[in-house]
C-alpha cells in the first residue's frame, strides 16, 4: 500500500508542476521521495528526487537543484534512468550557472548513459529520446543556438503532433529562432503552439517557454500578437 501512495504522491507531484503550482509539487514529490527511500523502491526514489530538482531549477534556485541531482543519482540504476538524472537535473542549472566545462562533461555522460539504454519509456515516469534532446535543446539555447534547434527539430520528430512533448519542443525551436534574429520564424512557430494546443490546456512549462519568446521578440510587432493569443 505505502508503494501505491509513494507513486500516487509522485503522479500529484506531477500535476502540480505541469499545472504551475509549485509548493504543492515539491511536497508530493518530497513524500515520493521518502517513500521510495523507506521502502527501498530506488526507481521511486530516483525519479522523485529528479523532479523536485527540475522544479527547484524552475525557480532559478540552482545549487540546490544540482544537490538533489546528486542524490537523486545514488539511486538510479541503469541506464536509461541515469540519462534521465542528467538530463532532468544537472544540464539547466550547470548552463545557468556558466560552468561550460562540468557542462561539457554532463552532456556527455547524458549522451553516454542513453546510447548504452537498452530501451525506453516513454510516459509520465519514463524517459525516451524525444525527451532527451528536448533538454539538450533547452539547455544549449543560449550557448549554441544552431545546436539547439537541431536537438528541438529532433525531439520534433519523434513526438506526436499536439502532445505535450511535441509543443515544448516545438516553443524551445522557437526560441532559438528568436535567438537567431528571426522574429518571422519564430512567431509562427509560437503562434503553432497556440493553434495546435489551446492556451488554456499548455502546461506550465510550455507557456513559461512561450511568455520567454514574447520577450525574446521584444517590440518586434509579431510579440504582441502572440502575446494575446496566448493571454500573457
Amino acid at each position: 500500500m505505502r508503494r501505491v501512495v509513494g507513486w500516487l504522491s509522485g503522479l500529484l507531484g506531477s500535476l502540480g508542476h505541469h499545472t504551475g503550482y509549485v509548493p504543492a509539487s515539491l511536497i508530493h514529490f518530497g513524500t515520493a521521495a521518502r517513500v521510495g527511500e523507506e521502502l527501498g523502491e530506488r526507481r521511486l526514489a530516483a525519479w522523485a528526487l529528479g523532479a523536485q530538482s527540475m522544479v527547484t531549477m524552475s525557480q532559478d534556485r540552482h545549487t540546490e537543484a544540482l544537490e538533489l541531482a546528486h542524490q537523486a543519482e545514488a539511486f538510479a540504476d541503469d541506464d536509461l534512468q541515469r540519462a534521465q538524472i542528467t538530463a532532468w537535473c544537472r544540464l539547466r542549472p550547470l548552463a545557468a550557472l556558466g560552468d561550460r566545462a562540468r557542462l561539457d562533461d554532463a552532456i556527455t555522460t547524458a549522451r553516454r548513459h542513453m546510447d548504452a539504454a537498452d530501451r525506453e519509456e516513454p510516459g509520465r515516469f519514463g524517459f525516451d529520446r524525444a525527451e532527451f534532446h528536448q533538454h539538450l535543446a533547452e539547455t544549449l539555447l543560449d550557448h549554441d543556438s544552431s545546436d539547439s534547434a537541431r536537438h528541438a527539430e529532433t525531439s520534433i520528430r519523434l513526438k506526436r503532433v499536439g502532445s505535450p512533448g511535441w509543443a515544448a519542443a516545438t516553443a524551445i525551436l522557437a526560441r532559438t529562432y528568436a535567438t537567431r534574429r528571426d522574429p518571422r520564424n519564430a512567431s509562427v512557430l509560437g503562434m503553432s503552439v497556440l493553434e495546435t494546443v489551446p492556451a488554456g490546456s499548455l502546461r506550465a512549462n510550455t507557456r513559461a517557454r512561450l511568455v520567454h519568446l514574447v520577450d525574446d521578440l521584444g517590440g518586434h510587432p509579431a510579440a504582441g500578437d502572440l502575446a494575446e493569443a496566448l493571454g500573457a
